[in-house]
């Protein structure tokens, strides 16, 4: 089994590393070419960071993470989060060393959306087989980042719609809570510190 994981692992590799070869190449070509073609759009010149990714850029570094879960211990985790893609994209990792007997991993990324005028972010975990998509805005006069996503409800399996709010508190400090949509009980909160 671990043999199979290690090969589909490498194939994934692969085919990242042909898609990034052929993205560079077409750069390459493009700017030999000059101006821009007849009936490009703005996406296929390439996007810019804007204010709205100073938002996520706020997120960036290494955090000490302290989890809530309602009737549990609180969990402590890591989390690394950088800009990349020329500062499009926020990246994230995230880990628990020993979540209910096994380590647990995350990875996440969030972006703002410029067709849609929403931020929009991802989630995979080694818990779950399926992707959580969310997507959101942010206020600037209360410092929160709300986005709403449709995940599974852990205890029926149903869908459940989640709010996740995001309060940027300060340069080294921010607090997360998952709610379900309509609830004002959290399943989740995090106390974000950041490592110095």
């Amino acid at each position: 089994m671990t043999h199979k994981i290690w090969m589909m692992s490498l194939f994934a590799l692969s085919v990242a590393g042909a898609a990034v070869a052929f993205a560079v190449q077409g750069d390459t070509q493009s700017a030999e070419r000059g101006a821009p073609q007849e009936g490009t759009t703005p996406d296929m010149m390439g996007a810019k960071p804007t204010e709205h990714h100073k938002v996520l850029a706020q997120m960036s570094g290494t955090w000490t993470a302290t989890l809530e879960f309602p009737g549990m211990e609180p969990q402590q985790g890591v989390e690394n989060n950088q800009m990349a893609m020329g500062g499009l994209w926020l990246v994230g990792d995230f880990e628990i060393a020993d979540f209910m007997g096994a380590p647990f991993r995350g990875h996440s990324v969030m972006g703002y959306d410029s067709t849609k005028g929403k931020y929009v972010g991802m989630w995979v975990d080694s818990m779950t087989d399926r992707i959580v998509h969310s997507e959101g805005e942010y206020d600037s006069a209360t410092k929160q980042l709300v986005m709403h996503a449709e995940n599974l409800d852990p205890m029926t399996g149903e869908p459940r719609k989640e709010v996740h709010v995001t309060l940027l508190r300060g340069p080294d400090s921010r607090l997360f809570k998952m709610t379900p949509e309509g609830s004002d009980e959290p399943t989740m909160v995090i106390e974000y510190t950041r490592k110095k």
